[in-house]
């Protein structure tokens, strides 16, 4: 994801949450973390923690490990 998309989902955060402000420290180790997952995945996680919980997400609630290609390949040979 980029910088600007990450930008976009901190607003949706901030917004749903408005109690709880992220700092610049917390917001660049959340990127440092999320940056390699897809945008649209972290999104939906995203938007589906919004619904089911009054708390902020953790990294860990948002993060969607990247497929590897080979991943793919082999599940399709089998």
């Amino acid at each position: 994801m980029t910088i600007d998309e990450f930008g976009e989902l901190l607003k949706m955060i901030q917004g749903a949450y408005p109690q709880r402000l992220l700092t610049r420290e917390t917001a660049n180790i959340w990127f440092q973390h999320l940056k390699n997952c897809d945008y649209h995945v972290v999104k939906r996680r995203i938007e589906a923690h919004i619904k089911e919980s009054p708390h902020l997400p953790k990294i860990s609630d948002l993060y969607e490990p990247p497929v590897e290609e080979t991943a793919i390949l082999e599940t399709m040979a089998v």
